[in-house]
């Protein structure tokens, strides 16, 4: 889930997270659970925001470029035993 604290363009969507956390699929480096939403950082401490842009290109799987100028934003999934931040088309 994302908080979004962007103003007037600035800044982003924060990545909160929490859960049961079994299998270390939540990405903070602990399997202890998470009963409420906390604020995911980096290890240094810093906040993990994701964010959006225009791609100058966008390829398919074989390398082939599948258009210009698309808009992308990343996005975060967990599940068992994983977790993973990706871009995705969204315009």
């Amino acid at each position: 889930m994302t908080l979004n604290t962007s103003t007037a363009g600035v800044g982003g969507r924060d990545l909160v997270v929490w859960g049961k956390n079994h299998e270390y699929e939540l990405g903070n480096g602990r399997k202890s659970s998470l009963p409420v939403p906390t604020m995911f950082s980096t290890p240094d401490g810093g906040r993990v925001m994701l964010g959006a842009t225009k791609a100058k290109e966008v390829k398919d799987l074989q390398g082939n470029v599948w258009k210009h100028g698309v808009q992308v934003e990343q996005c975060a999934v967990a599940g068992y035993e994983n977790s993973m931040i990706y871009w995705k088309v969204s315009g």
